[in-house]
């Protein structure tokens, strides 16, 4: 218990490290117009595994949009594969805030297979931490599976 303490702290200075040292302000312009109206990439895919069973046990995902200015929009890709032993459809998608909008695959996935799926965020008119829900209902009547998408907007 002792050791708990240096073992966050070291672990939270690889994480850091890891990032190589690119913060959420790196890249943008001077001109804080420009920087409100800029729409950020992120550049590797996270991937969402999506089945039967996941979402029959409340499987959920997070997905960070990071550190913004207000009246910015991110974009994050994001890989979905489906998981399971059957095709995945995803039929709808219930969101809890108009300011996320997202793609996705509208063709069903076979089992084991991938496509890609973007989550955008707009945070006009928002400060501070969000945290919106996506709900992914899917042509399983397991029920639908959590995302949900994380920001932190000044």
């Amino acid at each position: 218990m002792k050791n708990l303490p240096m073992t966050f702290t070291v672990i939270m200075a690889l994480l850091m490290a890891a990032c190589g040292g690119r913060g959420a302000n790196a890249g943008r312009g001077a001109d804080v117009a420009q920087a409100q109206s800029a729409t950020a990439v992120s550049p590797a895919a996270q991937v969402v595994a999506m089945s039967d069973s996941l979402i029959r046990y409340r499987g959920a995902d997070t997905v960070d949009m990071g550190r913004m200015r207000s009246g910015e929009t991110v974009t994050r890709m994001l890989t979905l594969r489906n998981a399971g032993d059957t095709p995945l459809v995803i039929v709808d998608i219930d969101k809890t805030c108009g300011c996320v909008d997202v793609d996705y695959p509208k063709r069903p996935l076979k089992a084991g297979e991938e496509a890609p799926m973007q989550i955008e965020f707009d945070s006009r008119g928002i400060n501070g931490w969000v945290y919106k829900t996506l709900y992914i209902k899917t042509s399983s009547d397991a029920g639908s599976y959590t995302l949900v998408v994380t920001a932190d907007v000044e």
